[in-house]
């Protein structure tokens, strides 16, 4: 298709969902260099695309912000109501977006009139498409008759140099690069107990840090002090994607913190549950980095001593194995 004058992307979702965004993104952009791209963020997510694209922040009287600024083309990256509803409302002539077929049959229904382009994509862990996150979004790009690299590149985040020397500074004191856990609610899920990631700091040999986003900052740091350990706390992802880009490796729950890692280079230990994990591993492991997963499942009496082992285990192999390249 003839490049359109303006293109909008639609990624109302948390950091490390906008994160796995980013290659088909930036990979848009290039394919179009003189289209105005717009990619409409959540506060959180709204950092991962400022060096590629136009980003709004929220959707607040979206679909009129779209018309208003001649969209042509709309992608909603996004599955949740209000992307798909402004994109239905945006009057671009293009509207493209996921369509979960029988397994959500009423707003498959919707979406036929909704959408110009839709991609099939199930909502149903037991029909997995075989699919990265990451390669799932250039299916959007494909219908748009763009070319889809396989695989699609990695993630890429470059902290500035101020960044750098900031994170620098915070790590300078250890002598050598630490090893990162990231303290997060997740860690209990599944009702397991508090005191998991004490036991995984307390089995880890030679220097770590503790991470946690501000929201946990009022139970994660008066933990961090009472067991004395070094940690951070900053809401600037380039500061927080400095400070992994320094470390030898991350140990964290599956989330956004994993794919921030992913996207400086650092090897990843990450947690998953066992449930679905043939299809959820598949589809939200660390993308084309080094790392390894470790499975989990309903706590019972005495398996956080277990689960710490494993995890430290398989961050000192991990650790020996980046050595070694």
């Amino acid at each position: 298709m003839t490049p359109p004058a303006c293109a909008a992307i639609l990624r109302l979702d948390a950091l490390g969902d906008s994160l796995l965004a980013l290659p088909a993104v930036e990979a848009l952009a290039r394919a179009w260099p003189r289209t105005r791209l717009v990619v409409v963020a959540s506060a959180l997510g709204a950092p991962v695309f400022e060096d590629c694209a136009e980003v709004w922040v929220g959707a607040e009287n979206l679909a009129a912000r779209l018309c208003q600024a001649g969209c042509e083309v709309v992608l909603s990256f996004s599955e949740k109501r209000r992307a798909l509803s402004a994109a239905a409302r945006s009057g671009a002539p293009i509207r493209v977006g996921f369509d979960p077929g029988w397994t959500q049959p009423l707003k498959s229904l919707w979406l036929r009139t909704a959408l110009t382009h839709r991609v099939p994509w199930p909502n149903d862990p037991t029909r997995d498409p075989g699919m990265h996150e990451v390669e799932r979004f250039f299916l959007q790009l494909k219908a748009l008759g763009l070319d889809f690299p396989h695989p699609p590149p990695p993630l890429r985040l470059a902290p500035s140099d101020s960044d750098r020397a900031w994170a620098r500074d915070l790590l300078g004191s250890f002598g050598s690069s630490p090893v990162a856990v990231q303290w997060m609610p997740r860690w209990t899920a599944g009702g397991w107990p508090e005191t998991l990631p004490g036991e995984v700091l307390d089995r880890l040999a030679g220097p770590k840090v503790l991470l946690f986003a501000p929201p946990d900052q009022p139970q994660a740091e008066p933990w961090a002090r009472q067991r004395g350990l070094k940690w951070s706390c900053t809401p600037e992802l380039g500061r927080y994607a400095a400070i992994l880009a320094g470390c030898r490796a991350l140990i964290t729950p599956d989330g956004g913190a994993a794919h921030v890692a992913a996207a400086v280079g650092t090897p990843v230990v990450d947690l998953f549950f066992e449930r679905h994990s043939a299809h959820t591993v598949r589809r939200w492991h660390p993308w084309r980095v080094e790392h390894r997963i470790v499975l989990r499942g309903d706590y019972t009496a005495g398996a956080e001593k277990d689960l710490a082992e494993r995890l430290v285990t398989s961050v000192e192999d991990l650790c020996r194995s980046s050595s070694a390249l």
